[in-house]
C-alpha cells in the first residue's frame, strides 16, 4: 500500500543568528537534522561544507548534528530559538509549526508526479519564504524526499486490512493523523526516537 504523499525537507536558518554570525571573522554554523549521517542528503551537505571551507579559506564551516541526535523537528526548533543551533534540515512536520500552509505540499493523493510537485513548489515557494522571513527564519534551500510508502509485516489489500494494524504517525503531526482518520483508522502517535524501538 502506497500513499502518494511527497515528503519535503527544508533547510532553514534563524535570520537573527545569521546576522550575528556574519560579523565574526571565523565562525561555524551548527546544523541539526533527523536525516541519517550516511544518507544522500547528508553526503550533499558535507560536500557543500568542503566547498564553502575552501572558498572561505577556512573562515566558514558547518558542524552537523545528524540522525536526530539533538531531537526531532520540534525540539530542534526550540534549540534554534535559543541560539543553540543556527540552521536545520526539517521535514514538513517541523516547518508546519512555523508556516502551516507549507503542508499543502504533503496533502495525501494531491501530488502524483515530480512534475506536479516542481510546478507547485515553483509557484508557491516565494510566498512560503516570505512567511518564514516574517517569523524570523530564512529558507536556504528545498529538497524532496520522495513519495511516502507504508510498510507492514501483514498483507494489506484494503482499508479493512489497514484498520486491523497500528500505523505510526509522528506525534503532533495533524496532517498524518487527519489522513488516517478520514479512512476511519486510528494511528499510533509516537516521537521519531521511539519508532525504531516500537517496531521490535
Amino acid at each position: 500500500m502506497t500513499e502518494r504523499i511527497l515528503k519535503t525537507v527544508f533547510l532553514i536558518a534563524c535570520s537573527m543568528s545569521l546576522i550575528g554570525y556574519a560579523r565574526a571573522a571565523d565562525y561555524t554554523i551548527k546544523i541539526a537534522t533527523v536525516a541519517p549521517d550516511d544518507s544522500p542528503w547528508m553526503k550533499v551537505m558535507k560536500k557543500l561544507d568542503q566547498e564553502i571551507q575552501k572558498a572561505s579559506g577556512g573562515a566558514l564551516k558547518f558542524k552537523f548534528y545528524a540522525g536526530g541526535v539533538l531531537g526531532d523537528d520540534k525540539q530542534v526548533l526550540d534549540k534554534m530559538r535559543y541560539g543553540q543551533v543556527q540552521a536545520a534540515g526539517f521535514t514538513g512536520v517541523g516547518l508546519g509549526e512555523l508556516v502551516p500552509e507549507v503542508r499543502i505540499l504533503e496533502i495525501p493523493f494531491n501530488i502524483t508526479s515530480y512534475k506536479q510537485y516542481d510546478c507547485l513548489l515553483k509557484n508557491l515557494s516565494a510566498d512560503f519564504e516570505k512567511k518564514f522571513e516574517s517569523r524570523g527564519y530564512v529558507v536556504l534551500g528545498w529538497a524532496d524526499l520522495g513519495f511516502v510508502h507504508l510498510f507492514s509485516k501483514q498483507n494489506i489489500k484494503s482499508i479493512a486490512d489497514m484498520s486491523k494494524t497500528k500505523p505510526w504517525v509522528w506525534e503532533g503531526d495533524p496532517l498524518a493523523k487527519a489522513a488516517f482518520k478520514t479512512f476511519g483508522i486510528n494511528p499510533t502517535p509516537l516521537s521519531l526516537q521511539d519508532v525504531f524501538t516500537s517496531l521490535h
